[in-house]
């Protein structure tokens, strides 16, 4: 059920102030505020943390649950503690807390079919080769993705970041050309997993592409053009 407190506006020596009251704990409690923002902001927090406890009870509550606060150990509850202390020193709640966990299982614990970026390169050469695509563009994608599966050997591709992957880049690929051919194979990569179900989404995307300086084109002038069709009528 969705907490409603009731909210009024009131005046307090001449000045306005907003109240919301609601029971809890067999008690009436109040919270009184000068800003109705800040009343707003507070009861969206308040809400969120009912909404938090409401959840971890009626999971609880399941008969195949398989966490029960009375059954954590002194080491799981020192560590939730923990969790929770770190959050809050950010300004969160433990609805937050409840969010966080839940984005860690799903990007790193709980992807179904979840594959190492190593095998994902494999599978990617190998549907390159399917395809029957040039041998050149299979050995471009091998020399320039080899390096970039050995630095995130082990990894899971669904947990890699674009910072991650921004700051290998930066070293691998410090010029424009080499960043832009590098960024072309990492998004074709991460794409292939996640076209097959191994990564929810492509963090390369967010990578830009850096304008390449070509320079000035040259112009030939009649005596550079003859000397040079000269040249070339020299070659057998």
């Amino acid at each position: 059920m969705t907490w409603k407190p009731t909210i009024r506006r009131t005046i307090v020596d001449g000045a306005v102030y907003w109240q919301a009251d609601w029971p809890e704990g067999g008690k009436r409690h109040r919270k009184t505020l000068r800003d109705r923002g800040e009343l707003d902001a507070f009861i969206k927090t308040k809400r969120d943390e009912l909404h938090a406890v409401d959840e971890l009870r009626r999971v609880e509550g399941k008969n195949h649950a398989v966490v029960r606060l009375s059954h954590l150990t002194p080491a799981q509850r020192a560590g939730t503690a923990q969790a929770f202390e770190i959050i809050a020193a950010a300004g969160g709640t433990v609805a937050h807390l409840v969010q966080a966990a839940t984005n860690y299982v799903r990007q790193h614990l709980g992807h179904a079919g979840a594959k190492t970026v190593e095998a994902v390169l494999d599978d990617f050469l190998e549907a390159k080769e399917r395809a029957r695509k040039r041998d050149r563009t299979i050995y471009g994608y091998r020399k320039l993705l080899t390096p970039f599966a050995e630095k995130f050997k082990g990894r899971g591709i669904h947990t890699l970041t674009m910072p991650e992957i921004e700051g290998y880049m930066r070293e691998a690929a410090p010029g424009a050309s080499s960043w832009n051919h590098l960024r072309v194979a990492v998004i074709g990569l991460v794409n292939h997993a996640t076209a097959r179900g191994w990564a929810e989404h492509n963090p390369a995307l967010k990578l830009d592409r850096v304008t390449e300086d070509r320079g000035v084109p040259s112009v030939f002038t009649p005596a550079d053009v003859r000397n040079l069709l000269d040249a070339a009528a020299d070659i057998e």
